[in-house]
């Protein structure tokens, strides 16, 4: 219903668990040709935000030695509204960890300046567009543990069920929905 061909990494299907259901999660590169898309969209900035001797700077993603990274930052004026849209998204929220507390491989330290910038972005594009993007995420803005489980059929007990009726799998998708 929302076009997105996996083939052209528009979307992944994850499952991150045997017990878990399987997530429809959109690329970053896919929410940003769809915001551009938009009738009002007059383009956006994001970057990230640092301590930096003391204090706070909004880089365009630059780290300087000695900077402390504290989250992200999003910024857009679609056309007709009188005020920008600030979005701002504090690291410590979305570092992800391991069952063992260690952080996982996408959320490396060296990655998290890439990372916290993309939560922000998504979310800011969300923010501005939000009927374009309910209901989808990317992967920055999920748990994700540091493992995932590949299945070799990973939707035909889902799909089934869905097409039968059944919503007991917990899934909050319905064959409107898919």
């Amino acid at each position: 219903s929302r076009g997105l061909n996996p083939f052209n990494k528009d979307c992944y299907l994850m499952k991150y668990s045997p017990k878990d259901t399987a997530a429809i999660i959109e690329s970053i590169q896919h929410r940003r040709s769809r915001a551009k898309a938009q009738k009002d969209c007059r383009g956006w900035n994001s970057g990230i935000i640092v301590e930096r001797s003391g204090k706070i700077v909004y880089s365009n993603g630059l780290m300087l030695p000695g900077d402390k990274l504290l989250g992200g930052w999003f910024e857009a004026k679609p056309e007709g509204w009188d005020v920008s849209l600030k979005h701002e998204v504090n690291l410590d929220g979305y570092v992800k960890k391991t069952k063992e507390g260690n952080v996982t491989q996408f959320w490396k330290k060296e990655k998290q300046p890439m990372m916290i910038e993309k939560v922000a972005e998504s979310q800011g594009l969300g923010k501005c567009w939000p009927k374009e993007f309910a209901h989808v995420y990317t992967v920055e803005e999920i748990d994700q543990p540091d493992t995932i489980v590949v299945e070799e059929n990973p939707t035909s007990d889902l799909t089934e069920k869905i097409k039968a009726g059944d919503n007991t799998t917990g899934s909050p998708y319905t064959a409107e929905k898919i």
